[in-house]
């Protein structure tokens, strides 16, 4: 018996059907984005900018600035990859970094406090502030209670050397740069000026040399 031919309008009617399954989503998450990015930044929203503010500066502090933008990046991911987010390790690094710049303002927000360790009436603070649209430094709820238990555990100044080994491994998978050759560059650029400024300076005593020495013999003639 013979085999039955795929139906080529049937594939292409999926195929259309999938891309514009995907690019719709798409198009609805970017959507939401620019929404988020008006209630966020502005109060042209309505009750949509009262709540989004609350909410996401209660959660996230100075990161709700950045919910909308990521919104807008993956949906954009979503339609380039076809229904799917494809993300580079530049992506992940950048997104470590920020992270890690809120667990900052959360460790930088329990030192300034009159009580440190005094973790729910600091959390009833941040609360407050956030609730109240009073814009203070801090990475919002999440990013203080991670600081909080890291505060507890090394202090804060172990804290903050956790968040510059976080940083630094961030940024070598951004730049996609080795430590290890980014010193010894280093070293060498340090020798080849100082061999460039010893030899400006041999070169400038040859050259006051041999003008005693001309001096002199004009002198002697």
């Amino acid at each position: 018996m013979a085999k039955k031919k795929p139906n080529r309008r049937k594939t292409q009617k999926k195929e259309i059907e999938a891309k514009s399954n995907y690019e719709i989503k798409g198009i609805l998450i970017i959507a939401i984005g620019l929404l988020t990015l008006i209630a966020i930044y502005s109060n042209l929203a309505g009750f949509l900018s009262t709540i989004s503010q609350k909410i996401s500066f209660v959660f996230l502090g100075l990161g709700a600035y950045l919910i909308p933008l990521y919104l807008i990046y993956l949906g954009y991911k979503y339609m380039a990859g076809r229904g799917k987010i494809n993300v580079g390790v530049r992506f992940y690094g950048i997104s470590t970094i920020i992270f890690t710049i809120l667990l900052l303002l959360g460790t930088i927000f329990i030192t300034r406090q009159l009580a440190p360790n005094d973790f729910g009436g600091n959390l009833s603070t941040l609360f407050k502030t956030s609730v109240e649209g009073k814009v203070s430094m801090h990475g919002g709820i999440i990013a203080y209670i991670i600081s909080y238990l890291l505060y507890k555990f090394i202090g804060a100044i172990g804290s903050y050397i956790v968040y510059g080994v976080i940083t630094i491994i961030s940024l070598i998978l951004i730049f996609n740069f080795s430590v290890v050759d980014t010193v010894s560059s280093a070293k060498s650029k340090r020798k080849e000026r100082k061999n460039a400024n010893k030899n400006k300076k041999m070169k400038a005593e040859d050259e006051e040399d041999f003008i005693k020495i001309e001096r002199n013999n004009v002198k002697e003639q």
